[in-house]
């Protein structure tokens, strides 16, 4: 019996220990020092971010409850200059992308992570411009 008891104390820790992020909201703000603009809506699922900027920095994180173990990002950036860079990790706090874009290059980026509470990290340096970007859940 107290072996059974020792077994299940065991994953229980386990598996509250995979959410890193799950004293978060969905769509919480966790870091906001970006001078510029930044808006984050969800629709039907999906996530709608916009932002702006007149050479500003700083990063902006939120956090994302994605309802599948995977994820697309596409970024659609008409910056006159300056870099922005999506950092995700994923309900374990595992890095699942790192990308940076320069001025005025868009894309799409495709990922696999741990299904849940995600860490949604946008570094702009030196931003001037305006974009956009979405996050969808896939499996």
């Amino acid at each position: 019996m107290k072996a059974n008891l020792f077994f299940l104390a065991i994953f229980s820790l386990t598996v509250i220990s995979c959410e890193k992020y799950k004293e978060f909201e969905h769509l919480e703000v966790i870091n906001s020092s970006f001078t510029g603009s930044v808006s984050v809506s969800e629709s039907a699922g999906d996530i709608d971010g916009d932002y702006s900027g007149m050479v500003d920095s700083g990063n902006y994180t939120f956090i994302w409850d994605n309802p599948s173990k995977g994820v697309v990002l596409n970024v659609s950036n008409s910056s006159l200059a300056g870099t922005i860079q999506f950092v995700l990790e994923d309900s374990r706090g595992n890095e699942v992308l790192n990308q940076t874009l320069t001025a005025g290059v868009s894309n799409s980026f495709s990922e696999d992570g741990k299904k849940g509470k995600w860490k949604v990290k946008i570094i702009f340096s030196d931003f001037e411009g305006e974009g956009t970007f979405d996050l969808n859940p896939i499996n």
